[in-house]
């Protein structure tokens, strides 16, 4: 009788634990793809240098900058 309740209490245990590791997964994935720049956002930034590009090639320091949110 003990074994039995030893038994479920390991599996309730258990499973508690697996599903707060599957959500701190989720929660990493979710804030990595966060992080990562968006389709439109790649798109733009590619546009924006070609036309820095061929405006004019002397400020290369002004090259590198990337758009903020606040852009």
């Amino acid at each position: 009788m003990e074994n039995e309740q030893t038994t479920q209490q390991t599996e309730q245990s258990l499973s508690q634990l697996l599903a707060e590791a599957e959500e701190r997964g989720y929660r990493r994935g979710v804030e990595e793809r966060l992080a990562r720049p968006g389709v439109w956002e790649s798109a733009d930034s590619q546009a924006e240098n070609q036309d820095d590009n061929q405006a004019d090639d002397s400020f290369c320091i002004l090259q590198g900058a990337r758009r903020s949110i606040w852009d």
